[in-house]
């Protein structure tokens, strides 16, 4: 038994189509065969009915009776009584004469179907030979039907018919195999979409059809479904980050809630030192620790406001100073290894914002920068206004990023630090912060050359004509 498959359906579709076909073909073909049959009847009967009234008009003429005339000639004679007065055909055995009476012409020759006794079909032809007695020759011949002229034509018909039929069936399984193939492969790429490859999918190419139109439609879900994935997977890391930080706010809570008393102790004895302390230099390092210990409490503040998630302070501040203060948090790291850290350019732009968080992406910056510069080079910082914008230029010069991983150096958790040495989040973080703070954070490298990054602040009259607008 075959398998119900498209192919086999279509198949036997176009199978039964040529049948039918055929049967059609042949009966307009029989058709044809009747009416040029019947033509040739009605010719021939009216000529032969013709010739056979000349021969005898030329035997009655020479004055021989006309029953022995229609004798010799064996002819049939209708009298205008309705009686064969002669029947040398048999015809008075067949036909009524009484019927035929109102057929008969009134001069010349006639052919028109008529009935035989049986009631079968027949053509009858008649023709006046003698006005006085009124005397017709009558003849008749059998109607042919379609039916029996198609098996009369059996043979003939039979082998077009099979002529067609192998025709048929070769162009349908040829139809079948050309119409299927762009259905098996989009069948196989649905296969392949299914298991998640959207990549080396073969479809129908260069159609302008039906199903040039459903390859474009099937490309489009292609890109659609990728995009898709790519965005579930980018917020499937998004989610993560957040679970994160989440788990680091509340142990960072915990921590500055155990960390904030000895630092308060600490920088209430370093104030009585650097009042009481009559060397500079103690007194010095007595103000150092008084300042940083302020430090240490605002930090401290802004992970108690995280693990709150409260919303963060937006305050005029002093991009320079930022910038100075981060460069003295930086320094020890930099004289470790080597790297000197150049101001070349200062601002005196005022941003509306975090300052603590700028001073968090900044630190970022730089240290990444002196990590990934060699011993004895330099890193520069610039800092300067551009229009409505505060401008910071962080740029080093080790051995820069790879092309093939500029692309994802702003995704979460990615780093190209060996391990140990960092989470991957300092790059995604500092991106959000600055463009919380409406600003834009950019970078260029060359590897072998060095990075660059760019950060934009807008400054504090754009930033309220902004808010007023």
């Amino acid at each position: 038994m075959w398998k119900r498959s498209l192919s086999t359906k279509i198949f036997l579709s176009f199978t039964l189509l040529t049948l039918l076909e055929v049967v059609a073909l042949a009966y307009v073909f029989s058709s044809i065969i009747l009416r040029d049959t019947e033509t040739y009847l009605f010719e021939a009967l009216s000529n032969r009915t013709q010739l056979e009234a000349s021969h005898y008009l030329q035997l009655t003429a020479k004055n021989i009776p006309p029953v022995e005339s229609a004798n010799k000639l064996k002819l049939d004679l209708i009298d205008s009584s309705g009686n064969f007065l002669v029947s040398n055909r048999n015809s008075s055995k067949e036909f009524n004469a009484m019927e035929i009476l109102p057929l008969l012409p009134e001069r010349g020759t006639v052919v028109t179907p008529c009935k035989s006794l049986q009631n079968i079909p027949h053509y009858c032809s008649m023709s006046v030979v003698s006005a006085e007695p009124r005397l017709w020759i009558f003849d008749a011949s059998l109607q042919a039907s379609v039916w029996q002229i198609f098996w009369s034509n059996g043979k003939e018909i039979l082998f077009f018919a099979l002529i067609l039929i192998v025709l048929g069936l070769a162009l349908t399984y040829l139809f079948s195999r050309v119409l299927l193939r762009p259905l098996k492969q989009f069948a196989r790429a649905a296969g392949q979409v299914s298991e998640g490859t959207y990549t080396d999918v073969t479809l129908p190419k260069g159609r302008s059809d039906e199903v040039g139109g459903l390859a474009k439609a099937f490309e489009k879900m292609i890109r659609d479904l990728r995009e898709r994935e790519h965005s579930l997977a980018a917020s499937a890391v998004k989610l993560a980050h957040s679970a994160r930080l989440a788990s680091i706010g509340q142990m960072g809570a915990g921590i500055a809630h155990e960390v904030k008393n000895p630092i308060t102790s600490m920088m209430g004895y370093a104030r009585i030192l650097a009042k009481q302390a009559t060397d500079p230099s103690m007194k010095e390092s007595a103000e150092i620790i008084v300042k940083e210990s302020e430090r240490c409490n605002q930090i401290l503040q802004q992970m108690l406001r995280f693990a709150r998630n409260d919303p963060q302070e937006k305050k005029p501040y002093a991009i320079q100073e930022v910038l100075n203060s981060t460069m003295l948090l930086a320094k020890a790291e930099a004289d470790l290894r080597g790297v000197k850290l150049n101001l070349e350019k200062t601002t005196d732009g005022i941003a509306i914002g975090s300052a603590q968080q700028v001073q968090q992406v900044l630190l970022n910056l730089i240290l990444n920068a002196i990590q990934a510069s060699s011993e004895n080079s330099t890193v520069d910082i610039r800092s300067y206004d551009d229009g409505n914008f505060a401008v910071v230029e962080i740029e080093d010069r080790g051995k820069g990023i790879p092309l093939a991983l500029q692309g994802k150096i702003f995704d979460p958790f990615f780093t190209t630090k060996p391990k140990g040495e960092g989470t991957g989040l300092g790059l995604s973080v500092a991106l959000e912060i600055i463009q919380n703070q409406e600003g834009q954070l950019q970078f260029e490298s060359e590897e072998g050359r060095g990075t660059k990054f760019t950060i934009r602040l807008p400054l504090a009259e754009r930033s309220a004509a902004a808010h007023a607008s």
